[in-house]
């Protein structure tokens, strides 16, 4: 992970040709696909305060889907597979994992997934010990229905919080004519759950691919779509999610009879300044929103062109977006300057390269490590064109090299050739000076 950063501005910037080196920085592969795979990807990383790291990937076969659990305790250094859910006959079709850690009274890595097959479709959440060599999986089946009936979820918990925290859940299910958004709550570490309940439902409107995170409040954000135009929607819900009284009424950020696509939406909230942050992909550009008061009120969309979201997340006192910038197939970490999160943002390029396939918008995994400053930390498939394996790849921003795999010369020519005298600034307000250029390509650049 290099210590190159471009700045984010709230306007279009032209597509560049960049290097495997200068885009990534010592990717780790985890894990390659097997010859009969037919695609790929990567969804959630987290890692405990001790270090240990998990990740998720999915892979689809020509028979079905199996979902993988992968585990590193050298800080990312080397991965093995710790759990596979698979059928040995494909009759079961595993699907959409949604991973998390907490540390709490019970230091627990949960797993959420779809499981569909024998004439019947279930969302299943299950837990193991996060600290342990081995897992020992326990799984609870939260709802059962028709083979079909369900799609996405999403899991998290407010253990960030609470010590003896609580989870949420929330899945996609047909009502007929459309999905519905349903929510569980586990009051017991994930021992029990309530029965779940419909949280978004409107005539006419279908809910898919949800995200949740637990600040001071549990945020919910969905998309919605009517006759195939989507927009994003957003409730959130105080007292822990006390019974289906503690949402409050539902937002709609932009419409669904606009002709506009809002796809991709995430949420990320911080529960020490009440912030919070909505974000989506709209027009083949990223366009966000953000909350000081706990999701009360919002501020205008700002807008970033020539990018799409991979993933959003928070840590103890920022924010930060895994983004693809337009005409480069790696994936950037983006960060705010300041506390203004509609303000200026820092990226810095963190996995892949040129001409590389890599697997589709809000596909990445995105988290932080406690044991390394919290910083942030990436997960992708990614089909690399110069060197290396398809497959599921990491990287953090603790890590250094020159890049994958841990090259000394560019492939090509290295776009960051400067064309302007160098200046000085402190940039992200840390009190120590930033070198700042123009490089050849146009874009600003920042040495920290």
């Amino acid at each position: 992970m290099k210590h190159l950063v471009s700045l984010l501005l709230l306007a279009s910037l032209a597509p560049v040709n960049i290097s495997l080196a200068e885009v990534g920085g010592d990717d780790v592969l985890m894990a390659t696909h097997t010859t009969s795979a037919t695609g790929s990807f990567s969804s959630n990383i987290v890692a405990t305060d001790t270090g240990i790291l998990f990740a998720t990937g999915q892979q689809t076969t020509f028979n079905g889907n199996e979902i993988f659990v992968y585990r590193s305790d050298d800080n990312g250094q080397t991965w093995d597979t710790w759990s596979t859910f698979s059928h040995p006959l494909q009759i079961i079709h595993y699907s959409n994992p949604s991973l998390i850690v907490t540390d709490g009274i019970n230091d627990r890595l949960f797993l959420a997934y779809h499981a569909s097959g024998f004439s019947q479709s279930t969302v299943r959440v299950g837990y193991t010990d996060a600290l342990a060599a081995t897992p020992s999986w326990t799984f609870t089946d939260v709802d059962v229905d028709n083979l079909g009936n369900h799609r996405d979820l999403a899991l998290t918990s407010d253990s960030k919080t609470f010590n003896s925290y609580y989870l949420y859940f929330a899945f996609t299910k047909w009502n007929g004519t459309g999905y519905d958004m349903y929510f569980a709550r586990s009051t017991d570490q994930g021992s029990t759950w309530e029965t779940p309940y419909a949280v978004m439902s409107t005539a006419g409107i279908s809910y898919t691919h949800p995200d949740l995170d637990y600040g001071t409040r549990l945020h919910l954000v969905a998309q919605s779509s009517n006759a195939g135009d989507t927009a994003t929607r957003y409730r959130n819900a105080g007292f822990r999610v006390l019974n289906s009284g503690s949402w409050n009424a539902e937002i709609v950020h932009g419409s669904e009879t606009d002709g506009i696509d809002q796809l991709n939406a995430r949420v990320a909230a911080n529960g020490s300044d009440l912030s919070a942050m909505v974000a989506w992909n709209q027009n083949e550009n990223i366009h966000w929103r953000s909350t000081t008061d706990a999701g009360n009120t919002w501020t205008p969309a700002a807008v970033s062109n020539g990018y799409l979201l991979y993933g959003l997340a928070s840590n103890s006192d920022s924010y930060a977006m895994a983004i693809k910038p337009s005409g480069i197939l790696g994936i950037y970490i983006s960060e705010p300057t300041s506390s203004d999160l509609q303000g200026l943002w820092l990226t810095t390029p963190m996995i892949g390269g040129p001409n590389d396939w890599i697997s589709g918008s809000g596909t990445a995994g995105l988290s932080f490590n406690p044991s390394e400053n919290e910083e942030w930390m990436a997960t992708i498939w990614y089909d690399p064109s110069y060197a290396g394996d398809p497959g599921f790849y990491f990287d953090g921003e603790w890590r250094g090299g020159p890049g994958y795999p841990n090259w000394e010369t560019e492939p090509i020519n290295h776009p960051s050739l400067a064309t302007t005298h160098p200046a000085l600034a402190d940039i992200d307000g840390d009190n120590d000076l930033e070198i700042i250029y123009n490089d050849i390509t146009g874009a600003l650049k920042v040495i920290q």
